[in-house]
């Protein structure tokens, strides 16, 4: 109710939602007599289509690595609004993990265009957040990276990221919630069926999350 009342008027009566990473409610709350209500603490399920629209189709050679990919990648710092650049003059095979590093369990990049900006940012806590603009939290702030590209249609991009997404790593897989106010596109090869020799594009709306990544299908494609 507080969720149709505060965020989402649309929201049908018994619509799954995700409990997200930030709530205040822990995995063994219901032995407890306290639940969170919180409706900003909750995200609403997407709901692949079906069928895809034509544009959305990707060959599945998205999914082999990218030649002179570097072994090694920075370890990241978990501060607000932290700098995903390089140390100046360093590429990111020069930037090796300090010994005793937990190792990470992803590595992300920000593109824009066919440029990428700024350097491999390697995440080791269990969830990230990705944004250009956000009063608190932690995570990969877009808005410090040192881009040469001026163009009117990398502007608008960057203008609308806003909040961004949220990474986390949770038993099941890896999961993305949307947090900007605008939808975003993901392709996954276990969003799709195992049979199909094209990746497809996955539009998450604002608000809803999606599992991008499911440790069990992928294992199954190995």
């Amino acid at each position: 109710l507080l969720c149709k009342v505060f965020r989402w008027p649309e929201l049908r009566h018994g619509a799954p939602l995700k409990r997200l990473r930030d709530c205040c409610q822990t995995d063994d709350a219901a032995t407890t007599e306290f639940v969170c209500c919180n409706p900003h603490h909750l995200s609403r399920l997407c709901e692949l289509e079906s069928p895809p629209p034509p544009y959305s189709r990707y060959p599945m050679d998205f999914l082999k690595p990218m030649a002179g990919c570097p072994d090694s990648v920075p370890s990241s710092t978990e501060t607000g609004g932290t700098n995903c650049l390089a140390p100046g003059g360093l590429s990111d095979s020069q930037v090796i993990q300090e010994p005793g590093d937990r190792s990470h369990w992803c590595v992300v990049a920000y593109w824009e265009e066919k440029m990428r900006v700024g350097r491999l940012y390697s995440v080791q806590e269990p969830s990230l957040d990705i944004f250009y603009d956000l009063p608190q939290g932690n995570g990969c702030c877009l808005g410090q990276l040192n881009s040469d590209n001026k163009s009117q249609l990398v502007q608008k991009v960057r203008s609308k990221i806003g909040y961004g997404i949220q990474l986390t790593k949770e038993v099941d897989g890896v999961w993305v919630y949307n947090r900007s106010s605008y939808p975003i596109f993901i392709k996954s090869a276990t969003l799709d069926n195992p049979d199909s020799r094209m990746l497809l594009v996955h539009k998450v709306f604002p608000g809803f999350s999606i599992k991008a990544f499911d440790y069990e299908k992928a294992y199954s494609l190995q």
